[in-house]
C-alpha cells in the first residue's frame, strides 16, 4: 500500500490490515519509521507479533535496533556485477 513514509501512516495502513482467516502472516515495510508504527498498530489490534504476525523493516537503522526486539530487519546480499563473483 503507498504512504508518505510517516509514523500516522505507517499505523494507518497497518490499522486497514485483514484480521481473521486469510490474515498476513508478515507485514513488511519500505522503512523503520513505518515498521516501528506498524508493529505498534499492530499490537494495538492484539496481533501478537511476532508469534502470529512478523514485522519486517527494510533497513536497519538505530530506530528498530533500539526499539523492540521483535522488528526483524530484511537481509539482503549484495548482487554481484555480471562477470564478477
Amino acid at each position: 500500500m503507498p504512504t508518505d513514509y510517516s509514523d500516522e501512516a505507517g499505523g494507518a495502513v497497518t490499522r486497514r490490515v485483514p484480521d481473521g482467516p486469510g490474515a498476513p502472516t508478515a507485514l513488511i515495510y519500505d522503512n523503520d519509521v513505518l515498521a516501528v508504527a506498524g508493529d505498534a498498530a499492530a499490537t494495538e489490534r492484539a496481533f501478537a507479533v511476532p508469534a502470529h504476525v512478523s514485522v519486517v523493516a527494510w533497513e536497519d537503522s538505530a530506530l528498530c535496533r533500539l526499539g523492540r526486539t521483535d522488528t526483524a530487519r530484511a537481509g539482503f546480499r549484495p548482487v554481484p556485477r555480471r562477470g564478477h563473483t
